[in-house]
């Protein structure tokens, strides 16, 4: 048997590295991103950091397809 530590240099190495790929976001849920992904704007466009941020409650979003 082989250490965890192994298997892990093992996959990086012999597995190989798919492909980046364009893909529109309906269809992104459950993959991973190439790079970082940067807005071209500011959201908010505004100084609000008494209210940054989103809040959802995870049944409202358990369903959503992205």
């Amino acid at each position: 048997m082989i250490s965890v530590e192994e298997a892990v240099v093992r996959v990086l190495v012999d597995v190989p590295r798919m492909p980046a790929e364009e893909t529109p976001l309906d269809a992104c849920f459950g993959r991973v991103l190439a790079a970082d992904l940067l807005s071209p704007v500011d959201v908010p466009g505004f100084h609000n950091s008494a209210m940054d941020g989103y809040a959802v409650r995870a049944t409202d979003t358990a369903a959503a397809p992205v």
